[in-house]
């Protein structure tokens, strides 16, 4: 984690897989930094391998709907979220 506050907390995600957690649907959303290919699953909007790139494309918001869900980055990405998601390696 590299930014902790009330309302939100931010991670720089690099070539690796990392497992979200919470009791119930919260925001999130990845930025690519500097690019990156994305897949996640229980996600509201699944990506499947989502190139983006800094600079080029906007954040992607989105939001952990189930009690666990997955994101896998190829690159750099910051993954912003509420502090009621855990987020663990996968």
């Amino acid at each position: 984690m590299i930014l902790l506050t009330a309302r939100e907390q931010v991670f720089y995600l690099e070539n690796q897989t990392v497992i979200l957690q919470a009791e119930s649907s919260q925001p999130l959303a990845l930025l690519a930094f500097p690019e990156a290919e994305i897949k996640s699953r229980g996600l509201q909007y699944e990506l499947c391998s989502l190139k983006s790139e800094f600079a080029r494309q906007e954040s992607v918001s989105n939001a952990l709907l189930a009690k666990e869900g997955k994101i896998e980055v190829k690159g750099g990405v910051l993954l912003l979220s509420s502090p009621a998601i855990h987020v663990s390696a996968g």
